[in-house]
């Protein structure tokens, strides 16, 4: 089985940092998420680069995780809901956006 590793320039992905963001989006507008879910991926981005240069967390994203960036976002404005289960069409939506995000970087 060949792996092509996706999410190059950010700490490993787990379920949960793909969770947390999802449901991020999902407690935020339609219209609001795909600028959200671009903030949090540049945002982790920026912070795993920091912490690669600096042996530093982020002063403002964190670790360079998917959820610590999504988690510091979500202290200055959106929530993150509890996790909703999956026959929910909308948080569906909210995994699949996350899931093109991180198959693009």
């Amino acid at each position: 089985m060949s792996q092509k590793r996706v999410g190059i320039g950010l700490a490993p992905v787990l379920p949960q940092d793909v969770s947390v963001l999802a449901r991020m989006l999902f407690a935020s507008a339609l219209a609001e998420r795909e600028a959200l879910c671009r903030t949090v991926f540049d945002g982790a981005r920026q912070a795993h680069a920091h912490l690669h240069r600096t042996g530093c967390l982020h002063p403002l994203w964190g670790n360079g995780s998917l959820e610590a960036a999504s988690r510091a976002l979500a202290g200055r404005g959106p929530t993150i809901a509890p996790e909703p289960l999956w026959d929910n069409a909308d948080y569906l939506s909210c995994l699949e956006l996350v899931l093109q995000h991180l198959r693009r970087q």
